[in-house]
């Protein structure tokens, strides 16, 4: 055996890091900053956007629609029947609010992907 020469397991004969998730010198951490950012440089795009760019509020929309919960539904039913409005506005406002960061999310992993 020569001990002179790399082998197949030593890092120096390895190729260009791809970033492909076995590869063990990939760092996710870069990844998961990246698409933070992304997304929430995305967020306040969409925020500002929603109100008068009608894709974007129908994608918001069919993001809340998707994702949303019989135990949600039930609970606003319940607070409108009790004419507790604060609590029907806030718990709407919030649904908002997560199908916004979803769809954010959605579209900073697209980016990524396509970056890749």
């Amino acid at each position: 055996m020569r001990y002179d020469k790399p082998g197949y397991g030593d890092p120096c004969t390895w190729g260009p890091v791809t970033s492909h998730p076995n590869d063990p010198r990939t760092d996710f951490s870069d990844y998961e900053t990246r698409l933070e950012k992304l997304a929430f440089a995305f967020g306040q795009r969409i925020r500002s956007r929603m109100a008068e760019d009608d894709e974007t509020a129908i994608r918001v929309a069919d993001q809340l629609i998707r994702y949303l919960t019989d135990i949600e539904v039930v609970g606003i039913i319940r607070d409108t029947a009790r004419g507790k409005k604060e609590s029907v506005f806030l718990a709407i406002r919030e649904l908002i609010e997560e199908a916004i960061e979803g769809v954010a999310e959605n579209l900073a992993t697209e980016q990524l992907e396509h970056e890749r």
